[in-house]
C-alpha cells in the first residue's frame, strides 16, 4: 500500500480515501494507523536507522497490515492479554512517550 499526498492509499482493492488516523514515533520507529473508506484498518510501522543527525531519515524496514474491524477487535483484545500475560506494561510504555511528545 502507498500512501498519497491526497490522504488516499492505493490497496489491491483500488484507490482508497483515508477517513482518519494518527502516528506514534518513539526510538527510531514511527507507527501510523489509519480508517480507510471501506472501514479497514492499516497499521504501518517504519523502522529507521539511528542518526543523532538526521534521526528518522534512513528507512530501515517498513511492515504495512490491512485488518478489517473484526480482526483489529480480535488483535486488540490479544494485546491486552498479552499486555498482562507477558508483564509488558504497556501503561508505563504509554506514560514515557506520552512525557516525551509533552517535551517536544
Amino acid at each position: 500500500m502507498e500512501l498519497k499526498e491526497t490522504k488516499t492509499v492505493i490497496t489491491p482493492d483500488g484507490e482508497l480515501s483515508v477517513i482518519n488516523g494518527f502516528n506514534c514515533e518513539a526510538e527510531n520507529r514511527l507507527i501510523s494507523i489509519a480508517i480507510l473508506e471501506d472501514e479497514s484498518i492499516v497499521i504501518c510501522v517504519r523502522r529507521f536507522e539511528e542518526s543523532e543527525q538526521e534521526p528518522y531519515g534512513k528507512e530501515i524496514t517498513t511492515q504495512i497490515m490491512r485488518l478489517s474491524k473484526l480482526t483489529f477487535s480480535m488483535l486488540t483484545a490479544c494485546l491486552l492479554k498479552a499486555n498482562i500475560d507477558f508483564e509488558i506494561d504497556a501503561d508505563s510504555i504509554i506514560a514515557e512517550l506520552n512525557k516525551k511528545n509533552q517535551e517536544k
